[in-house]
């Protein structure tokens, strides 16, 4: 570290100088002599520095040297810091000054933030607090430099380094040995007995750390056999301390289950894991647990003994003593032994000699041999190894690392450090530095690695290189950090760039190691702050870490002794407040992270923090480089941030208007604001919560000028579902940079999206545009000649995606160019998603790829994935497909709708999309693969015959049309085949012989057809589904199909039954003939219908109302209805239904009258995009109190517990009774939803009110959520905040969550809303 310091200070001392010579500012006279001493003070300790690095591990004293030099070195460079400061803040002077000057016309705006800096008389006594610091530092430190002679230390120059930037390579995720124990450790997983009969079998993995455990666990948990053997894996990460309520809520986000608690109590935890398991046969790992605590352990143990027989918990532990507490029997222990030295020779070769040469790696393999006898079998050892010898060009600097007096430190403390320590020492002194600081963060955290950049920057420890900007120079530390196996488990984006990493923990206490008294981690314990009260604030503490922390005010008095710290950054913890006493202390603080907790203000303290380069501080900030504001929705930007010029990072702006702001308030920030923010890099956000009144706000905001933005998102705000001119004058003057590689555009309204700039991105890599909901034709991309993946989602008017999208006009006698043309020439990934009328998609006129023998013209010719979800009337696929390199291509039918496109039928061998696409080796339509590998799936002309059978019934799985058993015995038949489903088309006539048969399972089978014999099998008990396909392609060889009407005789059908409309009846009276009111066993029915066009369906509202189903059903479910109304004469007299839901309604404009169905508990309404209002119809009423003459009370939805309304896209209002409240309704006329329990309000983008009724309701939550692909809140969620318009209506419901944010939970408000910066 003190190498690496001293290093940056010399940089520093140049830097000042020279600002002070450029920009004419003197602030410190005749300090040239005392920085000419300091410089060369540094330097004669520098040249001995790496010597007294390695030196240190073993000798006390140097070690202490070395300390009191990086004391003197942290304290030089925090004066050095706030002289740039000073400079900084007199160049501010001197330009606002110029600025008061000059004479012009402009707005007058009032900036709140004061600038008290500018005192004369302050800035002389601080300028000469500079220079007596300056001169005792120098002093101490001629002392310092003078005592290295008395250490005998080697010279040891750097020579100048060249880092270059690497390229990871696919080491990371490769795995070498562990066969033998991975296959044991499967044997034990799927084994059915357990411990004593215990349902639940425990096995520990026990080894050093380093060692591998984690790895054969991620091996085992990620296994096929083990995949389809358990209903469920969770994977938890325990780590030090044993938190409960972590790992608890860790498990349940395993469980994936609906309406998990919010609850922070661990027996409400406890006990929904308890009930979720019942029944369920789960893999549960716990990784890395150090506990030894019997009574923790055996809770947790006994609640989930509730799972099935054969259910696991794999625990991986270095401690013996855990191991031996959490297994009933040692023989279920996995001991992990050393790797063997050839498996440990082949990680180490793969990851230093792969990419070599065969001779240039020959000549070093006999090195490398004796090098990795030195891991001791240690794969986090070999690892670390082989990425320091990957940097090793020659053979003597092999020999170098073998022969280092490293290996001879037997002082530290893990086996592991000595290998560790090489790869350390080898780094240049600036990576060094920020390798260390990653210390910062708990083990096994997802360090995300822009922000790790960003926490580097705000230490001062990058500086520019060459032409390289300080984020590159990031980048390339990062890289090397990468490739010397620093990092591992890393995330990646769409297009392949990491995102993220994990640091292994034997590496995160390597680096505590080095840096005991510079780094500490405070955790709270048992839920209080004790650990933390006791801590008494060492001087040396330069960077504090707070876990667990309790709520309440940011820690006691006693840690405000940390007068040095430049870092204070909080994980998991509750921090409410933090106050003036801390800030007057911690002057030379660098980073705030207090990001997570519950803090509601900040105080304007925090200004004072003249270091401070990170949030949580505005307005005097002037060094202010990254402000991070991600998802704070409610937050005003004030007028003075555009003052912050320096931003680097500023993930979010949010445009409000002014109409809010009074005399009493500051202007806020507008969009011109962000002219001067050039230096603005990385992702940037741009949220419009209102329309811009004056389009020339766009221009005025000089995007084009940001060239170090690579991202950006423009969101804008959804009121209404009308068309925005507006918008589209907007999206046209917002010119992005040339520079861009991501754009991605939100909730457009204009009509046309064909901004001017669109077609200039020459480096734009990924596109997405969802929920342009008023756009009619895609815009012209094809000659994006970067552009590499682009997803169209939520197109609600786009018919048809002609040539136009290809940016030509279609026919090849119009391509005049003497040169080829290539479009979209380096598309890689290609998405089109919820475009609910899309039906033509259109491909080059005339032209084949083939004929034209001049390769006129390319298409795609990169395209490796093509995905088309939820689009349900697509018809056909373009011609040129044929031609690309698709190795993917997918249809599916949505998130919960799983209906394919017409365009699907013909992806088969055979029809007449085959042709377009039988080249590609993967098509996946619905659930099932057509084509996987490239060996088709289903065999149309020649498929085998296979038959199961057994005493009770029959199984056909592979065959098309498959032989009826030739007894009248049979009771039980199935018809399917875990992957193949699709495969049977027509079941035999005689299967109407099987007089016994009760139960017929098809489920899947959506292309088979039934036979008319069918309806003779009258003892049929359980028949799951019948496909209803029409008699159109009968003929005289074939029989007729089964009919609706052939259910008249089938009354002992039970259980659950789904009737699927592959076309639409001809008779309505088919559906009356049906008699599935008689049908009295039946307990749930699901009537799904298709649709092949998108147009409104007379018959089908006719087929609703024949079709009458039992009155003792208890659940419903209707999809796909395409009919104008849905109020069936039978619904509301449906006493005993329980669960009701009604999806994909996409031509009903008004809800049904339900509130009279007396046992209704859930309700769940999805997907009707033509609903505006919720009226009192819907409760079953007219609306008003004094039209209730009946004497007894009236319950509406008595029994209603869950109610769902999700992807209503025009819906606006929700309307209450009128002139009714149940307070001044002394009679108790009316109650409503007296038992709802929970409301969710999903991707209902323009509801603006709530019901009146609802603040009468016990509800338990409301949750208002922008849907799965997009986050957008509905307007409604704005008044549902204390003090504003929906809060008296839902002020009482204990969890209210809005969004990602929760506004109260367990009855604790959580947010104030009067957030201003």
């Amino acid at each position: 570290m003190a190498e690496a310091l001293i290093s940056v200070l010399l940089e520093q001392l140049a830097s000042i100088i020279q600002k002070q010579v450029e920009q004419e500012v003197t602030l410190i006279v005749g300090v040239e002599k005392e920085v000419a001493k300091l410089s060369h003070n540094f330097k004669a300790i520098q040249v001995v520095l790496e010597d007294a690095e390695e030196r240190q591990v073993k000798e006390l004293n140097v070690k202490y040297w070395l300390e009191r030099l990086k004391d003197v070195s942290y304290e030089m460079d925090d004066v050095l810091d706030e002289w740039s400061t000073e400079i900084l803040k007199q160049q501010i002077q001197k330009q606002e000054a110029g600025n008061a000057g000059s004479t012009s016309t402009t707005k007058k705006v009032c900036f709140c933030i004061p600038a008290p800096w500018f005192c004369f008389g302050r800035q002389v006594v601080l300028r000469h607090d500079i220079a007596v610091k300056i001169k005792e530092l120098n002093e101490r430190l001629a002392l310092i430099a003078s005592e290295r002679q008395n250490y005998n230390f080697q010279y040891m120059k750097r020579g100048i380094e060249q880092i270059e930037r690497q390229k990871s390579s696919s080491f990371v995720d490769k795995t070498f040995g562990r066969v033998d124990e991975k296959d044991v450790l499967v044997k034990k997983l799927l084994r059915e007995s357990g411990q004593g009969g215990a349902t639940c079998l425990v096995i520990p993995i026990i080894g050093m750390g380093g060692i591998g455990k984690t790895t054969l666990a991620q091996l085992v948990y990620n296994d096929e056999k083990v995949q389809a053997h358990f209903d469920n894996r969770i994977w938890v990460c325990v780590s030090d301390p044993f938190d409960e309520i972590k790992i608890a809520k860790a498990i349940i986000d395993g469980l994936k289950k609906e309406n998990s608690p919010a609850s922070n109590e661990l027996q409400i935890l406890l006990q929904f894991i308890h009930e979720s398991v019942k029944g369920m046969k789960f893999l549960l790992v716990l990784d890395d647990v150090w506990n030894q605590d019997y009574l923790k352990w055996e809770q947790l143990k006994l609640l989930l003994q509730n799972g099935a027989v054969g259910s696991r918990i794999l625990v991986t532990t270095r401690k013996e003593e855990v191991a031996r507490m959490v297994v009933g029997a040692s023989t279920d222990i996995v001991n992990l032994e050393m790797l063997s030295e050839e498996n440990c020779w082949a990680l180490f070769y793969h990851i230093a000699l792969a990419d070599r040469k065969k001779n240039e790696s020959k000549g070093l393999e006999f090195i490398g041999k004796e090098i990795v006898k030195k891991c001791k079998g240690l794969p986090l050892a070999a690892k670390a190894l082989g990425g320091l010898m990957s940097c090793k060009k020659t053979r003597k600097e092999w020999e170098d690392i073998l022969n280092s007096k490293i290996w001879e430190v037997d002082g530290v403390e893990e086996q592991v450090f000595q290998p560790l320590l090489l790869s350390y020492y080898d780094l240049a002194p600036a990576i060094k530095r920020c390798l260390l600081y990653c210390v910062i963060f708990p083990k096994d955290y997802n360090i995300v690695k822009d922000e790790l950049i960003e926490l580097w920057m705000s230490q001062n420890y990058l500086n520019s290189v060459g032409n390289k900007e300080k984020e590159a120079v990031g980048e390339m530390y990062f890289d090397n950090l990468v490739m010397r196996s620093f990092f591992q488990e890393f995330e990646k984006d769409d297009l392949g760039n990491i995102t993220g990493c994990k640091m292994h923990d034997v590496l995160h206490d390597f680096l505590q190691f080095l840096t005991k008294n510079e780094c500490l981690v405070l955790e709270a314990e048992s839920g209080n702050n004790k650990r933390i009260m006791e801590f008494d604030g060492y001087k040396k503490v330069r960077h504090l870490t707070l876990m667990f922390a309790p709520e309440g005010p940011l820690i006691p008095s006693s840690l405000c002794n940390c007068k040095n710290l430049q870092t204070l950054a909080t994980f998991d913890s509750k921090i409410t407040s933090f106050g003036q006493e801390l800030i007057s202390q911690v002057k030379c603080l660098r980073t705030l992270n207090l990001s997570h907790n519950f803090l509601k203000e900040v105080p304007n303290e925090v200004g004072e923090l003249a270091h401070l380069r990170l949030p949580e501080a505005m307005g005097k900030l002037i060094n202010l480089q990254h402000l991070h504001v991600l998802w704070c929705r409610s937050l005003k930007f004030l007028k003075g941030i555009a003052r912050l010029t320096s931003l680097r990072t500023l993930d979010e702006v949010h445009i409000h208007g002014d109409d809010d702001v009074d005399n009493n308030k500051e202007a806020l920030f507008e969009l011109s604001d962000l002219r001067n923010m050039d230096q603005l890099r990385g992702s940037f956000y741009i949220l419009f919560g209102t329309n811009l009144k004056d389009v020339r706000q766009a221009v005025k905001a000089h995007l084009v000028n940001k060239n170090c933005l690579v991202n950006l998102e423009l969101s804008f705000f959804l009121d209404t579902w009308q068309p925005e001119p507006i918008q589209e004058e907007t999206m046209n003057a917002l010119q992005p940079p040339p520079n861009l590689e991501s754009l991605s555009i939100n909730i457009y309204r204009g009509t046309r999206l064909r901004p001017h700039w669109m077609t200039s991105l020459n480096k734009l890599r990924s596109l997405t545009l969802q929920y342009c909901m008023v756009v009619e034709f895609v815009p012209p991309l094809g000659r994006l000649e970067s552009l590499e993946v682009l997803v169209i989602v939520k197109w609600d008017r786009l018919k048809k995606v002609g040539v136009e999208f290809l940016g030509i006009d279609g026919t090849i006698e119009t391509q005049t160019s003497l040169s080829p043309l290539i479009l979209f020439p380096s598309l890689k990934r290609l998405e089109f998603e919820f475009m609910c009328m899309w039906e033509e998609w259109e491909g080059m006129t005339g032209w084949s790829e083939e004929e034209d023998s001049q390769k006129t013209i390319t298409i795609m010719p990169c395209l490796s994935s093509l995905r088309i979800i939820d689009c349900h009337v697509l018809k056909t696929l373009p011609n040129f497909l044929r031609n690309t390199p698709l190795k993917e291509l997918v249809i599916e039918g949505g998130v919960m709708f799983d209906f394919l496109a017409p365009v699907a039928q013909g992806c088969r061998k055979g029809r007449g999309e085959w042709p377009k696409i039988s080249h590609i080796p993967n098509i996946k339509l619905g659930k099932e693969f057509v084509q996987k590998d490239g060996v088709y799936q289903i065999d149309d002309d020649e498929m085998p015959s296979v038959a199961s059978t057994s005493s009770s019934g029959y199984k056909f799985s592979m065959c098309r049309r498959p032989p009826f058993p030739n007894s009248s015995f049979c009771k039980m038949l199935t018809m399917y085949e875990r992957v193949k489903k699709r495969l049977l088309e027509r079941l035999p006539e005689g299967m109407g012989k099987l007089i016994n048969l009760q139960h017929l399972h098809v489920m899947g089978c959506v292309d088979l057809k039934l036979p008319k014999g069918i309806a003779r099998l009258k003892s049929l008990r359980m028949l799951d589904v019948v496909y209803i396909h029409g008699n159109d392609d009968v003929d005289n060889n074939k029989e007729a199909l089964f009919e609706l009407s052939d259910l008249r005789n089938m009354d002992q059908l039970r259980g659950s039954f789904c009737i699927w409309f592959g076309t639409d009846l001809k008779d309505v009276r088919q559906a009356e003939k049906g008699h599935l009111v008689n049908k009295n066993c039946l307990v749930s029915l699901k009537l799904s219908f298709f649709s092949d066009t998108w147009q409104p369906k007379p018959i089908q509202e006719e087929t609703m109302n024949a079709l009458q189903p039992p009155p003792n059903l208890e659940s419903l479910f209707i999809e796909g209805y395409c009919g104008t109304t849905l109020r069936p004469h039978w619904m509301t007299s449906l006493n005993k239904l329980r669960s009701l839901t009604l999806q994909y309604c996409h031509f009903v404009e008004c809800v049904p009258p339900l509130g009279r169905l007396e046992s209704l508990e859930v309700l769940v309404i999805y997907k009707w995009p033509r609903v505006k209002k919720v009226g009192v119809e819907f409760l079953g009423i007219d609306g008003t109190i004094e039209t209730q003459t009946s004497s007894s009370p009236l319950i509406l939805f008595p029994n209603l517990k869950t109610l769902l309304f999700d992807s209503l896209y025009t819906w606006e209002e929700w309307e209450g009774m009128t002139g009714w409240s149940e307070e001044e309704d002394s009679q108790k006329t009316i109650t409503i939803m007296p038992c709802l329990s929970s409301l969710r309000i999903i991707d209902c983008h323009v509801l603006k009110t709530l019901p009146n009724f609802l603040r009468n309701t016990p509800l338990k939550e409301l949750v208002i959520e922008g849907g799965v692909m997009f986050d957008f809140l509905a307007p409604v969620a704005q008044g549902c905040r204390k003090g504003r318009g929906e809060w008296p209506k839902i002020s009482h419901i204990p969890n209210i969550k809005l969004g990602k944010e929760f506004v109260q939970k367990d009855g604790v408000y959580q947010i104030d809303d009067d957030i201003f910066f």
